[in-house]
């Protein structure tokens, strides 16, 4: 049982970035940038599909596990949240600068419908939130390539 543990906090708080003392939400986003950049053939629907799956599972098994609602420390929601942000557009660096900053004003403010997500059960309430800043963050981008070309 240990060792399922370990595996699902290196899974969900995606390499221990999450143990990260200040902003560990911010650095995890900033990674999943460096990662779009270097590796832009993961900006596909494929890996966060997978993320998804592996949060939803893993964030449940924390909460279970810690009596913790959304620990902070769990951190596979911004990365798959940031993915989501730039999924089927191209990863450039301003894309992906810009994509940063949006995502995380999204996610930090949780205005409306991204708030309430939160309440929902088990893993999906951690996700949710980071899904929807997500694909806000992606069609302000979208409407701002349409708008400047």
């Amino acid at each position: 049982m240990q060792i399922l543990k370990f595996l699902n906090k290196l899974i969900t708080r995606f390499i221990f970035i999450g143990e990260i003392p200040i902003a560990p939400g911010t650095c995890a986003s900033f990674f999943a940038v460096l990662l779009l950049y270097y590796f832009p053939f993961l900006n596909n629907l494929y890996v966060i599909i997978l993320l998804l799956f592996l949060g939803i599972i893993g964030s449940n098994f924390e909460e279970v596990n810690t009596n913790i609602k959304d620990n902070q420390k769990i951190v596979i929601d911004e990365i798959t949240g940031m993915f989501v942000t730039f999924v089927f557009l191209p990863v450039n660096l301003w894309n992906l600068i810009l994509g940063f900053i949006l995502f995380r004003l999204f996610d930090i403010k949780k205005v409306s419908l991204i708030n309430s997500s939160q309440n929902l059960p088990q893993g999906w309430g951690v996700m949710a939130d980071d899904i929807l800043a997500g694909i806000s963050a992606n069609v302000i981008l979208r409407l701002l390539f349409y708008i400047f070309g």
